[in-house]
């Protein structure tokens, strides 16, 4: 198809930007052959736009739209709406069944259990529902008589473009678009209080299962020991499925039933020396319906091979300056914490807005500096130090426009993370050693980012730790690393 076609398909009232039409020829031409394509391009290039046109110029319908969070779903449906594609935003029990504010996380499994006497999903199979008109999730919700999360399923079977989040079940479909696709390599990661357990052998007792109980109940004071704990997988299933039908609410079993499946599918967990919580990562994953589009501002070429790609659309990035200290690090047991500490005060000193990333290991020791530290809410119009986790909530999603954002210490997951993630790499065909590089490059890019969104933004980024510059050649799409050994060399840039 001739690029020129395409424009036929433009939404009348837009002009398509340099090198649209062109990506959306390749895109349209790569989905007709059935292979999967990465395309990244600059965040306000419009690739959500430009991947819409070519479905929409060969009719590579029913489509699903994958996205992180469903608070880009309207990101997506708006840019649908312009081409009038017929899209329904998706959304999992936990959003909208009616119980769920009684049941919590326990919804899915009573939903599986009790589906057949539930009043809600009964009413939907004995009377015509006149719902077609809805495309979101949210408009159902306004019924108080039919269950919203299975009257998905006669809306969705009618329209052309299906959005929902990365996890959520899976429809039939002519192609899977993948946005903001590097989440897809790095493990997601879930924080569990150690509460959680105790929780869980107290409804276990309370149903009558002791020995269970007794089980659960070490884990809690031994968390190491967590992984024994799936070869009870299949008795704590059953003893879940009783308790929600005799307990007045299930909390524990849900969340310990979740981490051991997660932990079954390849994933792992971590517990800081000090901490009441840990930390569960689930393993990486690849939608299976082929073809499959991959979009993302910061997927590194290498990422390519490791997605077995047989064709990319790479939109020229301008590359920023990255300034990398070389005489910092948060290596465990060689941490430079006097040496952070010096960088955040000359920072201080330097800027009004200074946005600061950082693992809560080191963050811990240099907080009493910042201005703001992790708040619950993000203040309006902050200026000072602000000190965020590099895998935080603030961490991806929205802007933070400051003066410098700086990266305090290379982002690896811990070394035992790394050692099992390795494994599950493997398993889907991949070099395990992706395992170490992979997550930090994309969380640092990522962190970077909340402060470079706008083409127009020219914070100045530091990258405060030595090992930066082993990875250089993975960030050289998106960063000039420049190394500078001093704060005199530094005030050049300040």
């Amino acid at each position: 198809m001739d690029a020129s076609l395409l424009k036929e398909h433009w939404p009348s009232n837009l002009s398509p930007r340099k090198g649209q039409l062109e990506a959306a020829k390749v895109i349209a031409k790569t989905l007709e052959n059935e292979e999967d394509l990465v395309f990244t391009a600059p965040t306000g290039f419009g690739k959500t736009l430009t991947v819409l046109v070519a479905i929409k110029s060969i009719e590579f319908f029913p489509a699903i739209w994958l996205v992180r969070s469903l608070k880009l779903a309207k990101r997506i449906a708006s840019d649908a709406s312009l081409l009038n594609i017929k899209f329904f935003s998706a959304a999992g029990r936990k959003k909208t069944c009616k119980l769920v504010s009684k049941l919590g996380d326990a919804v899915y499994l009573w939903c599986k259990l009790n589906k057949v006497k539930c009043d809600f999903y009964l009413n939907l199979l004995r009377k015509p529902v006149k719902i077609r008109s809805a495309t979101s999730w949210e408009d159902l919700m306004t019924r108080q008589d039919i269950c919203p999360y299975y009257a998905q399923d006669i809306i969705i079977s009618n329209v052309e473009l299906i959005i929902q989040n990365y996890h959520r079940k899976i429809y039939p479909a002519k192609v899977i678009v993948a946005d903001e696709a590097h989440n897809l390599l790095i493990p997601k990661e879930y924080r569990v209080s150690r509460n959680i357990f105790i929780t869980a052998a107290a409804e276990l007792s309370a149903i009558g299962e002791t020995e269970l109980a007794n089980e659960v109940e070490r884990i809690a004071q031994l968390p190491e020991l967590l992984p024994s704990l799936r070869n009870y997988l299949e008795d704590l299933e059953v003893a879940t499925y009783d308790a929600l039908e005799h307990l007045i609410q299930v909390k524990g079993l849900v969340v310990l039933i979740n981490i051991l499946k997660i932990l079954s599918s390849g994933g792992t967990f971590h517990r800081e020396l000090g901490c009441d919580y840990i930390t569960i990562y689930a393993p990486p994953w690849k939608p299976k319906i082929k073809p499959r589009i991959f979009v993302s501002a910061t997927i590194p070429e290498e990422m390519e091979k490791i997605l077995n790609i047989e064709t990319s659309v790479r939109i020229p990035i301008k590359k920023r300056l990255a300034l990398v200290t070389t005489w910092l690090t948060t290596k465990f047991e060689e941490e430079t914490i006097t040496g952070y500490k010096n960088l955040i005060i000359y920072l201080r000193k330097k800027f009004k807005k200074v946005l600061l990333f950082t693992t809560e290991r080191i963050a811990s020791q240099i907080s009493p500096l910042a201005t703001h530290y992790e708040p619950e809410k993000l203040p309006d119009n902050w200026h000072g130090v602000l000190l965020l986790h590099t895998r935080g909530r603030y961490s991806e999603g929205i802007d933070l426009p400051s003066d410098v954002v700086a990266v305090l210490g290379c982002p690896f997951l811990p070394p035992e993370v790394t050692r099992n993630l390795k494994r599950s790499y493997e398993k889907m065909g991949l070099s395990g050693n992706i395992a170490i590089w992979v997550p930090m490059v994309i969380t640092t890019l990522q962190v970077i980012g909340r402060s470079t969104r706008s083409p127009d933004a020219k914070p100045l980024i530091i990258l405060a730790d030595e090992r930066f510059l082993r990875y250089e050649k993975y960030f050289s799409p998106y960063l000039e690393l420049r190394p500078f050994n001093s704060f005199h060399q530094l005030s050049r840039f300040t």
